[in-house]
C-alpha cells in the first residue's frame, strides 16, 4: 500500500531515537558482554536504522541532529602517525557522518583486497546476515572478515568495529536526546 506520507514531528522522532538507542544498548550488552555472537546482526540492524543512508532509509540519528540544527563531531584518537594525504589522523575533527565513512577494514578475497567503510560493514552485516535480511549468498569480503582467525583482546576485529560504532552512536545519540528534551522543557 502506497499513499500520502506524513512527516513525524521532532518530539516523536526524539522518542523513537531514545527507543532505538535503548534497544541498541540492550543488544550490544548481549553481544559484547554476554558474548552472544548470534545477536551481532541485530546490533548492526539498529546501527543501520540510526546511521545508514539508502534509497529507502533516512538515518534517524542524523535526521534528529538536522532538525535540531546540530552537527555531531568526532575527534579521531589514537597514536599520532603519518598517513597519506587526505586520510584522517589522530587529532582531526570530523562530523559523525564523515566518521562512519572511514575505513573499517581491508580483507583479501578471491578478487583481491576489498576495503569496507564502517557504514558499509554495518549495512552488509545486517542486510546479509540476519539483522534486517538474511541472504543465502553473502559477500566474500564479509564472510572472510567475520571468519578471520584473528583475535584482539579476545574479540574478532569486525565485532570490535561494531562495538566501537555502538559506543560512538550511543554517546552522540544520548546527547541529541538530552538536547532535544531540554529544549522541550523536560
Amino acid at each position: 500500500m502506497r499513499g500520502p506520507r506524513t512527516d513525524r514531528d521532532l518530539a516523536e522522532m526524539v522518542n523513537q531515537l531514545d527507543t532505538q538507542l535503548n534497544l541498541l544498548e540492550e543488544y550490544a550488552h548481549k553481544a559484547f558482554v554476554d558474548r552472544r555472537d548470534e545477536v551481532l546482526p541485530e546490533v548492526a540492524g539498529k546501527l543501520r536504522i540510526l546511521l545508514v543512508r539508502s534509497q529507502k532509509n533516512v538515518p534517524l540519528l542524523f535526521e534528529v541532529a538536522k532538525r535540531l540544527s546540530v552537527v555531531p563531531k568526532v575527534v579521531i584518537d589514537g597514536p599520532p602517525i603519518r598517513r597519506p594525504p587526505g586520510e584522517s589522523v589522530a587529532g582531526d575533527e570530523l562530523t559523525l557522518d564523515e566518521f562512519f565513512d572511514l575505513q573499517a577494514m581491508t580483507i583479501r578475497t578471491s578478487a583481491g583486497l576489498i576495503t569496507m567503510t564502517k557504514r558499509e560493514l554495518i549495512r552488509a552485516w545486517c542486510e546479509q546476515l540476519g539483522g534486517v535480511h538474511e541472504d543465502w549468498a553473502v559477500d566474500e569480503a564479509l564472510v572472510n572478515a567475520i571468519r578471520a582467525p584473528i583475535r584482539l583482546g579476545g574479540m574478532q576485529p569486525t565485532s570490535m568495529e561494531l562495538r566501537n560504532s555502538v559506543r560512538t552512536t550511543l554517546h552522540h545519540g544520548r546527547r541529541l536526546v538530552e538536547l532535544a528534551r531540554k529544549g522541550d522543557g523536560e
